[in-house]
């Protein structure tokens, strides 16, 4: 994890600002776009230069029906929604696991989009993969509100025997 706050960031205009190298506009780019252009303007100046661009701030929100909902920071370019999920202490047991909501920020705006975790096509899809920011909001099965009624049912229908059970004791 060091590695990822020992370097240079990317500052608001886009650029990254090396020492003797001045600017660089990374911008829209790639990560290996930006790396490109690094090493383009490095080499200028030196040889068979070695440069490593990765995410740095790499946020994501669980939401919903996992275990511990939180954001939680990952330190690799590519984490999957599998791993985000299991860094969250898995679905609970009243997480839907076909209806998983993920909420991307785009330039263009906020997209949105459901996963189907049973799929097996899943693993080939690039939704399998997550992005900064992202936030995954997973639903609860509508079995969850059937069985809180049938607890809260358990709960008056107890109270009413043991009431009548007191009552014609008494009597």
């Amino acid at each position: 994890q060091t590695m990822f706050f020992t370097g240079y960031s990317v500052q608001e205009n886009g650029a990254v600002d090396l020492p003797v190298f001045g600017e660089i506009q990374v911008l829209g780019l790639t990560i290996q776009g930006a790396k490109n252009a690094i090493i383009e303007k490095t080499e200028e100046y030196l040889k068979d230069v070695e440069v490593i661009v990765k995410l740095a701030n790499f946020k994501v929100t669980l939401l919903g029906e996992v275990n511990r909902p939180g954001i939680y920071n990952y330190y690799n370019n590519q984490t999957t929604i599998l791993e985000a999920l299991g860094k969250a202490g898995d679905l609970s047991d009243y997480g839907n696991r076909k209806e998983v909501l993920v909420i991307r920020p785009t330039v263009e705006g906020s997209k949105s989009f459901r996963l189907n975790l049973q799929d097996k096509d899943l693993l080939s899809s690039p939704k399998y993969f997550i992005q900064p920011n992202d936030v995954i909001y997973v639903p609860p099965l509508k079995a969850k509100g059937t069985r809180l009624l049938a607890q809260d049912y358990g709960i008056f229908i107890t109270s009413i025997s043991s009431t009548l059970t007191a009552v014609s004791l008494i009597v």
